[in-house]
């Protein structure tokens, strides 16, 4: 999978793509799942590590909704037929 993390005052925000969708935008009518700045690699291990440290995780894509719902994520929506779900906390 793909990450992008951003730290604003210390909180880290995490943005999950499936390797598929990196670089990508997905737009249907109003509706946009922007994956063009996810591309950083990661393994599970980190990937499991970030999701506890997260205050915020995006997760786009079948594998990324996976495995958020692994890590806290209890729901999930689609755009043009690509899952997508945050976790806030």
């Amino acid at each position: 999978m793909k990450i992008r993390k951003q730290v604003h005052n210390n909180r880290l925000f995490l943005m999950v793509c499936d390797d598929t969708l990196s670089g990508k935008l997905i737009e249907e009518e109003k509706k946009v799942l922007d994956c063009r700045d996810i591309t950083e690699d990661c393994s599970e291990e980190q990937l499991t590590q970030l999701f506890r440290q997260a205050e915020s995780v995006q997760c786009v894509g079948k594998e990324a909704i996976s495995f958020g719902k692994n890590h806290g994520l209890h729901e999930s929506s689609k755009i043009k037929n690509i899952p997508f779900g945050f976790i806030l906390r």
